[in-house]
Formats: C-alpha cells, structure tokens, sequence
C-alpha cells in the first residue's frame, strides 16, 4: 500500500519537476517486480501468502509452548497453518492432510512428479535426470522444518492448481526459486 502511495506522489511531482520522472519509473519497476514475484506462476499465489501465514502460525505456536511450559510442537504449528485457507476443515482432516505429505515426504513419491516436469521444462537427458533426481531425494532423506512447511504447502498448490503445479513448486524448491 505504501509503494503505491510513493509511485501516486512521484507521478504527481513529475508532472512539475522532470526529475521525478526518474524516481517514478524506478518505483514503478520495483512494484511490477513485486507483483510478478506474488502473482507470476500460479504456484506464487499461495506460497508467500502462505509463507507469511506460517510465520503467523509459528508465532502463536511459539506463544502457547511457552505458556504452557513444553516446546514448540511443529505439528501444531502446520494444524494452525491449513486452518488459515481452509477453515472449514476439521483437526481429522488437517491431520490426515499433514500425515499424507509427511508420508510423501518419507518416500519421496513426488520423485515422478519432478522427473517429469524437469524433463518437459528443461528437456535434460536420461542421465542428467537420473542425477538431477538422486540429488533432489538428498533433500528428502532427512526433511527439515522448512521442507515439511514447503510440502505442505505444495499440498495446498496441488489442491487448488493440480499436480503439474505442485511439481513446478517442488522444483521451485528444490533449486532455491521459491525463496
């Protein structure tokens, strides 16, 4: 909101000092940045919303360990996340959501999934692929907090976009894209 005011005032000022011509065009290119990196791919219009939202959910996680006197429960954390786009779910729901993409995770199922957009995307030979997919399992073998919070939200990317998306995410991912 406050970029746009900038961008209304500079356009403003142009119209008397030339100079601010300069100032609005770079203020201009910095908002347009801004909105193909939340709005380009359709995999953008969940995973900052969402990213944000898991800080959020973190936070009130964090809020009530400490409460209650126990430590920061993950779990809580991803229920508290899906109750924020899917409020209407309840915890049986969102605890089979959360135990289906922490058994993706485990077994790595999306490997598939990723071989085949790399291969449509980037046109990689067999053995690239192959590589290219012994590398991403790495990743997979002993899964973070924030890989789970991606795969859970690549949940959410598929369920809305469908499986070609959440292999771009994953990818996305996987190669520090989706930053």
């Amino acid at each position: 909101m406050f970029g746009w005011l900038i961008l209304v005032v500079l356009f403003g000022l142009a119209f008397f000092y030339p100079w601010c011509w300069i100032a609005a065009a770079l203020v201009g290119f910095w908002k347009a940045r801004l909105w193909y990196r939340y709005s380009g791919r359709p995999w953008r219009r969940i995973h900052y919303p969402m990213m944000l939202a898991y800080a959020s959910a973190a936070g009130l996680e964090q809020g009530e360990a400490q409460k209650q006197g126990r430590e920061f429960n993950l779990h809580n954390a991803l229920r508290n996340l899906i109750r924020i786009p899917l409020p209407h779910w309840d915890d049986t729901l969102i605890d089979r959501f959360i135990a289906r993409e922490l058994e993706r995770i485990e077994i790595f199922s999306d490997r598939d999934l990723l071989i085949g957009y790399v291969k449509k995307k980037k046109g990689y030979s067999d053995i690239k692929l192959e590589a290219f997919a012994l590398l991403a399992q790495r990743h997979f073998v002993a899964p973070d907090n924030g890989l789970i919070v991606r795969m859970i939200i690549a949940g959410l990317i598929e369920g809305k976009y469908g499986e070609s998306a959440r292999g771009e995410y994953i990818f996305a991912v996987l190669t520090g894209r989706a930053d």
